[in-house]
């Protein structure tokens, strides 16, 4: 196989780094001014309730505190006490009441910051979408993501993904709203606002162009028209209760829309309990290792047609839709997925006739639509092409030296020649070599071992492994997510930030990733994806030929790893492995790849015809079906 203490809040995280009560504190009663009480003793209490899911204790300890607040003329007192009694009655599902306190806590906090937190225009939203009240919902969701986005334009790239995940239950919400209004339409154009906005502005970054504003439905039509494409854009949705911002909030919804090339719209939704699918990710991993032969938890039992995982996740994702799919094999479709659909292997997806997706349908992705609606400058000025295989291999701290790739070294030379080029092999095949060409190439090929270096405490989503640790809020600190940004090297009671903060989706998001070079002096072999990031590529085409490169870190802005660091150097197309792919069949399939693109330059349709080749020779889906074409076709 190829294979310091510093916590960053912004004003509005309302972050609460509490000393341990001693112990619950009971309200003072009505009428008594508690002159020793400490007021942060009883919204410590108040915290604690709300985390054990108390909400009438919390509701009279978050009373009793506004009483205090009032009688002492404490307006700090008096807004935390709103907050809390307004996240208790939302949680308790009283939403006419909770209405009101909302409405009271925007008004006090016009009064004290002169401008609400975009948490409480979502939690009154909240709270008027589950009365029904959804345009007024819309309009205070609308407020609320514009200063998000506001928010987010001071940063970085990667800090922009790392606020976007806290955030991101907003825009669902948002979609929530727009459906049941029957605006589906407008729910599409609010989806493609909430996808991959940091790599669009890297990329027009690249190209020195300011960001346009997010796409409307005549710009995604005038897309899908100008791609000759049928854009398939999925959306997960759940209840989208993040007041305290620790709840799971799992999808239960699927909302698909369908942009056929002449600008037909079709949207359809699954509910995924109905099908039997509590926990779409668990179910997407397991059904996509049963897709690659990897041993794994047995499939839930789920309600969907077919035997087996392929046939599972075609019902789910294709079925739907299929009558808006073209006819024609040679058509493209783009998928727009999200969360786990992004490591679906659409092109193994198989109906109940034993039909695979790809016999049907010619493939891509994208990690938005805006993506591939962008203006980009033509390569004109384009080298020759950059071939790597089978480079001497550099060692892993720990683990040695990695494995020879034979097949990967006969498909560097057999690409090569199709290109006209001399390949880079073995001890020649040095970053130190490849360097002074690489931003120049027209295409890259990269033959070689590939590396997913997640934080191994940490899933593709950023959720904890193994055995829990500490929580932040079990050592009293208590964040509202929405605009933390953890600094380096932040401990809270001895656990790494990242870690103790995962609940609340407080995850700095880092770039992840690596392929193999031969070492050389002063230079360890390992070509990282920041150091790709930071590359001005001229390339039209990237192969990763190696394992795992389409992985990274699962978000809104689509997976942060080497794919995502290519297409920010400037990359056009970026073709990655979604597994461990094996050497020689990979040899087999790139190698008609190349011939394909030689007949016909749709790179989309010269790598289905190279999985259809492949597939003669090796019919198991792990050996064909592994690589997915990024971007442009």
């Amino acid at each position: 196989m190829r294979i310091g203490w510093l916590l960053m809040f912004f004003p509005l995280s309302l972050a609460f780094l509490l000393p341990s009560p001693p112990g619950l504190v009971a309200p003072a009663p009505t009428g008594v001014i508690a002159d020793a009480i400490d007021p942060f003793v009883w919204d410590a209490q108040g915290l604690q309730q709300l985390e054990a899911g108390d909400w009438p204790g919390a509701i009279d300890t978050y009373e009793a505190l506004l009483r205090y607040g009032q009688q002492m003329e404490d307006p700090q007192a008096i807004a935390t006490a709103q907050i809390g009694l307004a996240k208790a009655v939302l949680l308790s599902r009283d939403y006419r009441w909770a209405v009101r306190l909302w409405e009271q806590v925007i008004s006090t906090e016009i009064a004290l910051e002169g401008r609400p937190s975009p948490l409480s225009f979502t939690n009154l939203a909240l709270a008027l979408f589950e009365l029904g009240e959804y345009r007024r919902a819309e309009g205070l969701l609308e407020e609320a993501i514009a200063d998000w986005e506001a928010l987010r334009n001071r940063e970085t790239d990667l800090e922009q993904v790392t606020l976007f995940e806290q955030q991101a239950h907003t825009y669902r919400l948002w979609q929530k709203t727009l459906v049941a209004q029957g605006k589906i339409a407008e729910a599409l154009v609010a989806t493609e606002a909430s996808r991959a906005q940091s790599l669009v502005e890297q990329l027009l970054r690249n190209e020195s162009q300011s960001a346009p504003p997010p796409l409307d439905l005549a710009d995604i039509q005038a897309t899908a028209r100008a791609e000759n494409t049928t854009f398939v854009v999925y959306s997960l949705v759940g209840d989208e209760v993040r007041v305290l911002g620790t709840e799971a909030n799992l999808p239960t919804t699927l909302y698909v829309w369908v942009i056929a090339p002449g600008g037909n719209l079709t949207f359809r939704t699954v509910d995924l309990a109905a099908v039997g699918i509590s926990f779409l990710r668990e179910f997407v991993h397991s059904a996509r290792a049963q897709v690659i032969g990897r041993r794994a938890r047995s499939l839930p039992a789920v309600t969907l047609p077919g035997n087996t995982a392929p046939e599972y996740l075609y019902h789910l994702l294709i079925d739907p839709i299929a009558d808006q799919l073209p006819t024609d094999p040679l058509a493209t479709v783009t998928f727009i997925p999200q969360d786990a659909l992004l490591l679906v292997p659409f092109a193994a997806l198989r109906d109940d006739e034993g039909t695979y997706l790809i016999d049907r349908h010619t493939v891509r992705v994208a990690p938005a639509i805006q993506t591939l609606a962008l203006e980009r400058p033509p390569r004109s000025h384009a080298g020759p092409a950059i071939i790597v295989g089978n480079p001497i291999m550099p060692e892993l701290p720990d683990q040695g030296i990695l494995t020879d790739l034979p097949g990967a070294e006969a498909e560097a030379i057999d690409v090569a020649a199709l290109l006209n080029v001399r390949p880079f092999l073995g001890a020649g095949a040095t970053w130190r070599a490849i360097a002074p060409h690489i931003e120049s190439a027209s295409i890259l090929h990269f033959a070689t071992h590939g590396l997913l270096t997640l934080d191994s405490q940490l899933n593709a989503y950023g959720e904890v492994l193994g055995e829990a640790q500490p929580t932040a809020r079990q050592g009293n600190v208590f964040v509202n997510p929405g605009a933390v940004l953890i600094g380096p090297n932040v401990l809270i009671n001895g656990v790494p930030a990242g870690i103790a903060l995962a609940r609340e989706r407080v995850v700095n998001v880092d770039l992840p990733g690596a392929l193999a070079f031969a070492p050389s002096p002063g230079d360890d072999g390992f070509l990282t994806s920041r150091d790709i990031a930071g590359l001005n590529l001229q390339a039209d085409l990237v192969v990763l030929s190696a394992c795992d490169t389409g992985q990274g870190r699962i978000t809104g802005d689509g997976v942060v790893g080497l794919s995502r660091a290519f297409l920010t150097a400037g990359a056009n197309t970026v073709v990655v492995s979604l597994w461990a792919i094996p050497d020689a069949p990979t040899a087999v399939l790139m190698t008609a790849f190349y011939r394909q693109l030689r007949q016909n330059p749709d790179k989309a349709q010269a790598l289905r015809q190279a999985m259809l080749i492949t597939r003669q020779q090796y019919p198991n889906p792990v050996d064909w079906a592994g690589f997915i074409l990024i971007g442009a076709s």
